[in-house]
């Protein structure tokens, strides 16, 4: 790739290189691409060196706001540090940037002498090697992105985090390694006050220590594929007039206490599969029926609809329950099972 070829992309607002096989960049190729906004190099294993020469610094390419860099080699000797004259400068209303399956075993340094910080609000680190997201990396990722809402450490081998950004809106560390010190872990956690959004789900998690979310007014928490047999029963009371969405198929909870969602009016989501419950309480089924009737059908907002699973649970029914057959058949929006009878003789069914 070199800079006459380039030139005449000088109006694209868009440039897409996924996989072109690129190993160098001519120094200054990108001077022309004024009115670039969105660059993707994914796939192209140019590495932190040849991937500073897109520009030559004469001019920064301030209307580029997507940076993506997934799979470029960017680890190298397991390190890569950003010239910070380069990034800062270049880039300086970059938005988005995007650096998963480089291979990275530590959090990668964002050096900079600039006076100023990066405006960046999302950040992906995904699908890399990272053992621990702590420590001096992390509190530089947090120095030079203030405004940083979105954070995706999801698919690594992390066991330790700390020092997150209390900036964080939505993290993302699913499939990592955090029931290996839960109480260390989901202490980390409590710093973030603005969090909406967490995944955690994939992560050895046996228990939920009591107070992890105390300081979170969450909209969804994903906490699926873990080993969690019981949640205490305020657990999510910060998240009382804002959770939406709560995930917790896939674990090993046998008795799924109401207590825990009663008071949440604008849950709308509720995935409770692939556990080992035997039986819910007519509690849990007024409570679900109170969801659907206060659904507006009209609104295309998140109250226009529900969604409740409870399927592959080996339900146990005598007719002391048939509360919840007669539930389980006229709920619209669980996901129904394909036989549900009375556990008594066939005339009394």
């Amino acid at each position: 790739m070199n800079a006459q070829t380039l030139a005449s992309f000088a109006k694209l607002e868009g440039l897409d290189f996924v996989d072109t096989s690129f190993t160098e960049i001519e120094y200054g190729a990108l001077n022309e691409a004024r009115q670039l906004q969105f660059l993707d190099l994914t796939g192209n294993r140019i590495g932190p060196k040849q991937f500073e020469a897109i520009t030559d610094g004469s001019e920064p390419l301030r209307k580029l706001t997507t940076l993506k860099l997934n799979n470029c080699g960017l680890s190298l000797n397991d390190s890569f540090v950003f010239d910070g004259g380069f990034l800062f400068y270049n880039f300086p209303n970059l938005q988005e940037l995007f650096m998963s399956r480089n291979d990275f075993h530590h959090i990668p340094i964002l050096s900079s002498n600039a006076q100023n910080s990066l405006v960046v609000e999302k950040l992906d680190l995904s699908f890399n090697s990272l053992t621990a997201c702590s420590g001096y990396g992390m509190q530089n990722i947090c120095q030079v992105m203030p405004k940083l809402a979105v954070l995706d450490i999801s698919s690594n081998s992390i066991a330790i985090i700390a020092d997150l950004c209390s900036s964080l809106k939505s993290l993302n560390v699913s499939n990592n390694l955090l029931g290996s010190n839960p109480d260390l872990n989901l202490a980390a956690l409590q710093q973030l006050a603005q969090l909406k959004e967490l995944d955690l789900s994939n992560n050895e998690l046996v228990f939920i220590p009591h107070n992890a979310f105390k300081n979170m007014r969450l909209v969804k928490l994903y906490l699926k594929n873990n080993f969690i047999y019981s949640l205490d029963n305020d657990l999510l009371a910060a998240s009382l007039d804002t959770l939406v969405l709560l995930d917790l198929s896939r674990n090993r909870i046998s008795n799924f206490n109401v207590s825990l969602i009663s008071k949440h009016k604008s849950l709308r989501e509720l995935y409770l599969s692939n556990n080992i419950i035997t039986h819910f309480t007519e509690e849990f089924t007024n409570f679900t029926m109170a969801i659907m009737e206060s659904i507006d059908p009209n609104s295309n907002d998140i109250f226009s609809s529900a969604t409740i699973r409870v399927h592959n649970n080996p339900l146990h029914f005598s007719c002391g329950r048939l509360y919840f057959q007669n539930w389980a058949k006229s709920c619209p929006y669980l996901y129904k099972p394909k036989e549900l009878e009375c556990e008594t003789p066939k005339n009394q069914h």
